[in-house]
């Protein structure tokens, strides 16, 4: 399955017929590779960064239109074990003490942050629909966005929006752990294969008005299409209401699926209150989504949602085994 258009990625789309305009920022490159950006008002957002990584990775700046790109490729090792890549560096970028960072994993809205301490995490392709990260104030954003084949690859992206300092804010990618102790990781490693050399490049855009946002994703847009192709389906901008017949704070010794409780307990009762709550919420919306209708696992949570969820209903050790062999769901 091809990785998911984001929305974001979509809106941008709007733009790429665009007339060509100056770029909002001035990027140098010096002869010792370190980069600096600076806006047509001279303010200072990257102040000669340079990247450094450990000995597995070699890193390279490339000037760009509007901002520039970090090349990374791994070295290739004689030894027969996989080389393992930790992490993408990205400079430190100044932007003031409070920002607003765009939470792509739940809502879609920006997200105030303060120096110090507040910070957006997110981990692509388990959470995030795509491989980047915007933050902004109300006269710049910044866009980062990693071109890499994650079908090929086979790895996880971690990113934290975090700020560095009082006014320097950093989106930190890591490729072979959690970005901190306590993020949640999904355990899909950088791993290069020995012999090989693997090449991911970060696309980091700027732009004075903040409101343009989505330019800022435009690399990574060209790249998506470039190599998957173009939406292939109609945008159906209904509204949808999601409900959960089941979540983590509704497990219990005495509800161990974890089911909400105003659809009671479908592993005894049957789905018969589901069903109408489903069927009241579809009155009132266009459109209904229904998560986790298999209850969640008791044991090996990690593997959630259970498989063949009904099966077990109907074996031997079921008190209510006779319920749902004479009462099948319609």
């Amino acid at each position: 399955m091809l990785p998911r258009m984001t929305l974001m990625s979509v809106v941008a789309g709007t733009l790429i017929g665009l007339l060509a305009v100056e770029p909002s920022v001035a990027t140098t490159v010096d002869p010792d590779g370190a980069v600096s950006v600076t806006t047509r008002q001279g303010r200072v957002l990257v102040d000669r960064w340079k990247p450094t990584a450990d000995t597995n990775l070699r890193c390279a700046i490339e000037s760009q239109p509007g901002g520039f790109d970090v090349v990374y490729r791994s070295v290739p090792r004689s030894s027969p074990d996989p080389v393992d890549v930790t992490q993408l560096p990205t400079p430190p970028i100044k932007l003031g003490p409070s920002i607003a960072a765009y939470d792509f994993e739940g809502s879609g809205w920006p997200e105030l942050l303060s120096a110090p301490g507040d910070r957006i995490q997110g981990t692509y392709p388990n959470e995030l629909y795509s491989p980047l990260a915007v933050l902004r104030t109300a006269d710049i954003a910044v866009g980062v966005s990693v071109l890499y084949p994650v079908l090929e690859y086979r790895h996880d992206l971690a990113f934290s929006i975090e700020a560095m300092s009082s006014s320097d804010w950093q989106v930190r990618i890591s490729t072979g752990r959690p970005t901190r102790r306590e993020d949640l990781w999904w355990g899909n490693a950088a791993k290069v294969p020995a012999g090989e050399s693997w090449i991911w490049r970060t696309c980091i855009r700027f732009e004075e008005n903040g409101g343009d946002w989505p330019k800022t994703l435009q690399p990574y847009l060209a790249w998506y299409q470039q190599r998957y192709g173009r939406v292939a389906y109609q945008r159906d901008l209904r509204p949808i209401r999601g409900f959960a017949f089941a979540s983590p704070a509704d497990q219990s010794p005495d509800n161990p699926e974890g089911w909400a409780r105003s659809i009671g307990r479908p592993d005894i009762e049957g789905f018969d209150k589901a069903i109408r709550q489903v069927e009241d919420l579809a009155r009132r919306w266009p459109r209904v989504i229904a998560w986790a209708p298999t209850g969640l696992a008791t044991k090996n949570k990690e593997l959630n949602y259970p498989h063949q969820f009904a099966s077990r209903w109907t074996s031997e050790d079921c008190p209510n085994r006779e319920l749902f062999r004479k009462a099948p769901i319609d």
